[in-house]
Order: C-alpha cells, then structure tokens, then sequence
C-alpha cells in the first residue's frame, strides 16, 4: 500500500523503449547503448523519488532482458514490464522511441486493477504527489504547453501542424506535454486509439509539421474526440518543465524547482549521477540550483567568445 492511500487505485508508469538502431534521442550525444544506460539511471532515480511517497514505478520496456543485461539490479528499484506491442512508425523519425509511449497507453488501460494510470516522464523528478488527489475529478489531466510552443513557433505554426494531424479546424489552445498524464484508464484506451487512427495522417504530413513526436502526434489526435481535458496549470507548480540550456526561453526558469514534479529534459547527464545516491529534496534542489546558474553562465560565456572571435577574425 502507498503511504498517499489514494494512490492505491493508480499505476504509475513510465517507458523505455529500446532500439539501437533507430533514430537516437536529440537530447543525448553518446552511442546508443550509452543513451540506454543513462536512461535506465534515469529511470533508477525516478523510482527513488517515487519510493519517498511509497509508490512503485511500472517501467515498460520492449527489450526487458537487454536492459537486465545493462542493469541487473533493476528491479530492487522498479517494475519491469515487457511492452506488448508497438505503434509502427519509421526508424528515422526524430523521438523514434518517444512515439512508443502511446503504445503504452493502450496497454495500461487493459490493466483492470487499477482504475486511473499515471503517467512520468523518464527525466523527472517527484517532490511531492499529494496534488494528485485532486485530479482525480477530471477524466484526463496533463501539461499544457500550448503557450510555450505559441511564443517559440508561433500560434498560426502550432494551429497548422494540429489542422494537418487532425484533419480538421482545431481550435483548443491546448498542447499535451508528453512528461505527465494522469487519466482514468479509459482514457488512455481513448487516447491510444485516436492516435492509431490518426497515425496514417500525422506520418503523411510529417515533414510539414514544425515538430515531431509523441507531443505532436497525441494533441492533433485529441482534437477528433470528445476526452473533456484538464490542465494541470503552470503557475500553481504542481509539473514543471525547466530547460537549463538549447531554448532562449525557458518559462519558468528555476523558480520550477518549486514544483511537485519537475521535468528535466536537457540535464539526463546529472540526473543519472544522483541515482547512485540516496535521494534527499533538498540536497537535490540545492544541486540543481547551483548547476542550473552555472550552465546559463557557461552558455553566456561561450556564446560572447565566440561572437568577439567572428567579429575580430572573420
């Protein structure tokens, strides 16, 4: 039982899927087999963080025995469950194994032992789950970033990449972050299955959408069904995104580390470092506070060099 009891009713999932041939995650540079480890550390620290509130990761996974091979103390920490099938996209596509995530809705719906499926990022860190109880009212909760997408591309750009997936005028300022879903489970069976029917559509259109990947796949899917959505709002800090590099505008910036739930995607690397550790909050945030800066200066630092070098000898 979780010491949160209304978390009883809840799995609480994540996804790895592993193909070493395909495209590789923009987000990491190492060879493929590295990217795996790092995300299996990921996946580690995740389950600590989730274990303070007595709650158990569910990892699906297409390849539970390579990641046995990689990690063979995996289950002290988590539940491996073997990915039962798979939505069929090319190998090339940006967020390859990203995309698979919708697989693993369909198949956690199926599961009648719990009713509501909760949805966590790999790259995540919980601080505090007690916000969930309330989520509960809703059919399906999730993280809109239609307004960070709007000011990076432009809303006219996001609306054309959503019409192209859909097939029709879509017109909720909605964009379903892919680090956090809380949902009934026949939610997700609905979810999993507009994007099936919508997969044909969203790969016609590929190269004219300004972005690529579960994200993109699962909102154009949305707007053909009648799922009544809830936002799971930005300023009361309940999930945070925090980019600590590669965007010009990271939002909230480090006043995320405020959240109950933070998403890390640019910072793998240091999340894997701490899953050799116990985990403790405020040594966590205090870490990450200090690296946060320290990165935005490095940045800084190298970007102005390197426009005095252009300046001076180009």
């Amino acid at each position: 039982m979780n010491d949160l009891f209304w978390l009883d009713d809840t799995e609480i999932f994540s996804v790895l899927h592993v193909d070493l041939d395909a495209f590789q995650s923009p987000n990491l540079n190492f060879s493929a087999r590295k990217n795996v480890f790092i995300y299996i550390r990921c996946a580690i620290l995740l389950a600590k963080t989730l274990s303070k509130s007595g709650c158990k990761l569910n990892l699906y996974t297409n390849s539970p025995h390579y990641i046995l091979d990689i990690q063979p103390n995996i289950l002290k920490y988590l539940n491996l469950i073997k990915l039962e099938c798979e939505i069929v996209i090319p190998k090339n596509l940006i967020f390859y194994s990203a995309h698979q995530k919708i697989s693993a809705y369909g198949q956690v719906s199926e599961n009648a032992a719990t009713k509501f499926g909760m949805f966590l990022d790999l790259d995540c860190v919980v601080f505090d789950l007690n916000f969930i109880e309330q989520l509960k009212l809703f059919n399906f909760s999730f993280l809109n970033l239609f307004d960070q997408q709007s000011i990076s591309y432009g809303e006219e750009v996001v609306f054309r990449t959503l019409n192209r997936i859909s097939g029709s005028k879509f017109c909720k300022k909605i964009w379903v972050g892919g680090e956090f879903i809380f949902a009934e489970k026949h939610m997700l069976k609905s979810i999993h299955q507009a994007c099936v029917d919508n997969l044909s559509s969203y790969l016609d259109n590929i190269h004219g959408l300004h972005h690529v990947g579960d994200e993109a796949l699962m909102t154009g899917s949305i707007a053909t069904t009648d799922i009544c959505l809830h936002e799971v709002n930005l300023t009361q800090l309940n999930v945070a995104r925090i980019w600590s590099v590669h965007v010009g505008n990271d939002f909230l910036g480090i006043a995320g580390l405020r959240a109950n739930i933070i998403h890390l995607p640019a910072d793998k690397i240091l999340l894997m470092c701490f899953s050799y550790i116990p985990f403790n909050k405020n040594l966590f945030k205090f870490t990450y506070f200090i690296f946060y800066y320290f990165r935005k200066c490095f940045s800084y630092v190298k970007a102005n060099l390197i426009k005095i070098v252009r300046r001076q000898f180009l």
